[in-house]
């Protein structure tokens, strides 16, 4: 499963609720129907997407057994997990967040740590970095500073001269 949208507010009063696309791209959301939904806080649940719909630039969809705006509001900020094969298809130089998480990052061969997470930043996403010292530190994931990512593999190279952390 990976991660493909985020539910948003509430939308009428039958809790139906927007949903944005984590890659920008929203035809593959008007035809999911099972799925994962993963609170902030790291709570799962089984759910089935009941129906979806576009309306102007928005994705508007029901999950069945939410009834109401306050229970559609209660899932707001939740990811929206998919089977891969439901997913977005990938451009070259794309990933899946889910794929990320759990990679070594090295800085010239030099092992630093593991990715542990994948944050929103602004301009680019954040590699959250659990260093081999323990500690934790962020990277921009731009190819400035991620020039080489290799999802078989599971390994990613930082750009040298940069001290990221987790180097002592």
């Amino acid at each position: 499963m990976v991660a493909t949208a985020r539910l948003g507010a509430a939308h009428g009063v039958r809790g139906e609720q927007a949903l944005t696309s984590l890659s920008g791209e929203t035809a593959h959301l008007l035809h999911i129907g099972d799925v994962q939904l993963c609170a902030p806080d790291g709570r799962v649940r089984a759910a089935h997407v009941g129906s979806a719909r576009q309306t102007g630039s928005k994705t508007i969809v029901h999950i069945d057994g939410v009834e109401t705006r306050e229970a559609a509001r209660a899932l707001t900020g939740w990811e929206v997990w998919v089977a891969r094969e439901d997913a977005t298809p990938l451009r070259e130089d794309e990933y899946y967040l889910a794929d990320l998480c759990g990679a070594e990052v090295f800085q010239q061969g030099r092992r630093l740590g593991v990715v542990a997470g994948v944050l929103p930043g602004g301009p680019s996403d954040l590699l959250e970095i659990s260093s081999v010292a323990g500690e934790r530190f962020l990277v921009p994931f731009l190819a400035r500073f991620v020039p080489s990512v290799d999802v078989a593999d599971r390994h990613i190279e930082l750009e040298p001269g940069y001290d990221w952390g987790g180097q002592r």
